[in-house]
């Protein structure tokens, strides 16, 4: 159940200090210590309120052009003061402000937003729930997730013992919340739990993205209490709903979309995916792979899953796949890799510059050399290889997985190429590995394996070439 609390003082501005949710999204700035007084009557007026905050720039980089701006509001959002600005300007790294909000004739509040404009066109938006509680950045909605979160609120007790609230909520996830439920807690001077009272909110669903305000109600509330505590809490989404969807950006490459997930076995670890495979190019596409990786905490790859769509898929078309993910355990975030062999149909390529290629060694193996990367004319790269069969036997379905790679190691692109046909003991062939996009790679490392016509077992080995390097011989 995803459960949210928030703590209301009843007859003093004793605050409970929250934990700092440990799902918190990245956010630029940091805002913290938040705490304000109120002076009844001044020289130049009354309700005087001072709001005091500390900000931290907790970028990277520096951050220039700070602005931030307060509102005081109800508990249902209603503006009732403000605002209230204060320019900061520059901030380095890490250095932190202390902001001091001064502004005269505010009403009694009970929350208040606040607005951090920086580098001329960004903003960051923060709230607080409650006169005294701690900032929280307003974040994104979610995918796939259901999370509903109080935003503000109004609530009493009469003298009969009724306890009468509004909440100001909103799901921040993409899913339908279910199940919602709101449980009231009042505690005495010394915080002992002295009564309960839990029921659905509302209709008990909460559409996802929406922001609303919901009554609710209950009798025989004590009269005399010290503090009480609202929470929310609601059902897990599903976990392929995070997974689910997605639209095509009509970019000039090969984009997958409109996936759908459904389980396929009793512990629901297993998926069946089907997913549409666009063509954004203006050339032709085959052997185009879409690697899914899943991530646990921090980061931990913990299932990464490949799915090949061998089929050529014309520039503009669009094809359905489907394949199967067994036992995937569970994740936090998860991340696409696309790979694929352009079948180039614009200028004209340069000729492959056989004569570059180094010779083979004619082991009793099988080969495979490489020609330095030939940016091409249109954007693009072809690197020229060829492959030998020094075995006895013939070998088939040779498959090669190149992937480039930067100066410091990282992925920047991969692509494949695959000869299906045999090819016989002692044969020789040439080929060219062709992109349509030429990445930007210091070496390129790659996996390759064939397949003994006559055992049908794979083989597999794998090496390195820097781009301004030697040619790059492999045996298999």
């Amino acid at each position: 159940m995803k459960t949210l609390f928030i703590f209301l003082i009843a007859v003093s501005f004793s605050s409970f200090c929250a934990e700092e949710k440990s799902n918190a999204p990245d956010t630029v700035f940091k805002l913290s210590d938040w705490s304000y007084g109120r002076e009844r009557k001044t020289l130049t007026g009354s309700n005087r309120v001072t709001g005091t905050l500390k900000l931290r720039n907790a970028s990277k980089g520096g951050i220039s052009d700070v602005s931030v701006t307060l509102i005081y509001s109800t508990g249902l959002g209603e503006k009732v003061a403000g605002p209230v600005v204060q320019k900061i300007g520059a901030l380095k790294s890490g250095e932190t402000k202390t902001l001091n909000f001064v502004s005269e004739f505010v009403p009694a509040f009970e929350s208040y937003s606040i607005s951090i404009a920086y580098n001329g066109s960004k903003k960051e938006d923060w709230f607080g729930n409650s006169d005294i509680a701690q900032p929280e950045p307003k974040s994104a909605l979610v995918k796939g997730d259901a999370n509903v979160a109080i935003l503000g609120k109004e609530a009493s007790v009469d003298k009969n013992g009724l306890f009468s609230a509004t909440l100001h909520i909103k799901n921040e996830g993409t899913e339908t919340a279910k199940n919602v439920k709101v449980t009231v807690t009042f505690f005495d001077m010394k915080k002992n739990n002295i009564k309960e009272w839990t029921g659905a909110l509302g209709s008990g669903t909460v559409p996802g993205g929406v922001e609303q305000n919901v009554s609710l109600s209950f009798p025989n509330a004590p009269k005399i209490y010290g503090s009480y505590a609202i929470k929310v809490k609601n059902d897990e989404a599903n976990p392929e709903a995070a997974l689910a969807g997605g639209d095509f950006t009509g970019t000039a490459d090969i984009e997958f979309a409109h996936f759908k997930f459904e389980h396929i076995d009793a512990n629901k670890t297993g998926y069946r995916v089907q997913a549409d495979c666009r063509n954004g190019l203006k050339t032709d596409a085959d052997h185009i792979k879409l690697a899914l990786i899943f991530y646990g905490p921090k980061h931990r790859e913990v299932k990464r899953y490949t799915h090949e769509l061998a089929e050529v898929i014309p520039s503009g078309g669009i094809k359905t796949m489907t394949f199967e993910i067994p036992g995937l355990p569970s994740y936090e975030e998860y991340e696409q890799n696309i790979s694929y062999n352009a079948l180039d149909k614009g200028p004209p390529r340069q000729p492959r510059a056989q004569s570059g290629l180094p010779k083979f060694e004619h082991k009793p193996d099988v080969e495979v050399v490489f020609g330095d990367p030939q940016p091409q004319a249109d954007g693009g790269l072809q690197i020229s290889g060829a492959v030998r069969n020094g075995k006895s036997s013939a070998v088939k379905d040779i498959a090669i997985h190149i992937v480039f790679l930067d100066a410091k190691g990282k992925e920047v692109s991969a692509t494949d190429r695959r000869f299906s046909a045999p090819l016989d003991a002692g044969a020789e062939r040439n080929f060219e590995v062709d992109m349509a996009h030429a990445p930007q790679f210091a070496k390129f490392t790659f996996t390759f394996k064939s397949v003994p016509v006559e055992t049908g077992a794979d083989e597999k080995k794998s090496s390195q070439k820097k781009s301004d390097g030697d040619p790059l011989h492999l045996a298999l």
